[in-house]
């Protein structure tokens, strides 16, 4: 997946699958849920490649995380509010972009799984647990 190489953008291998994180700074505006229009390429051509796979042949769990830093506002009460809209928002394109809903879930974790990195848990405030994780698992003999 050329597009995905670049900054705040990280391919992870996992048994039966893979994981793509993506920094939420490239996906969103600070304390917001809408994806910025930079941003669509790169999901529409991670649709486009899941769509090769065949239908029935993956799950596409996206998960929302934020820091530990409090957000309250209009839209948002909580840290688990915005998570789950960031999560949902990424469904929804993807479902826009023709990937069945049936194949997709999103998840709400708002600062609860910090990052490790290098084996050590990031400080709860860091920009880095601010992200969106798409976790694919491949069903059946793959």
């Amino acid at each position: 997946m050329n597009t995905l190489d670049s900054e705040g953008v990280v391919l992870h291998s996992r048994p039966k699958g893979f994981e793509i994180e993506l920094d939420s700074t490239l996906l969103y505006a600070s304390g917001s849920a809408e994806l910025r229009d930079e941003v669509q390429g790169t999901l529409s051509d991670v649709g486009e490649r899941l769509k090769a796979f065949g239908e029935d042949e993956f799950q596409i769990e996206v998960q929302g995380h934020t820091d530990s830093a409090p957000i309250s506002s209009a839209r948002y009460a909580s840290n688990w509010e915005l998570s789950a809209a960031r999560a949902t928002g990424v469904v929804r394109f993807f479902i826009k972009s023709g990937l069945p809903s049936t194949q997709l879930r999103a998840s709400a974790y708002a600062d609860t799984q910090p990052k490790e990195t290098d084996g050590v848990v990031a400080a709860q405030d860091d920009a880095v647990n601010r992200r969106v994780v798409i976790r694919v698992t491949f069903l059946g003999g793959r």
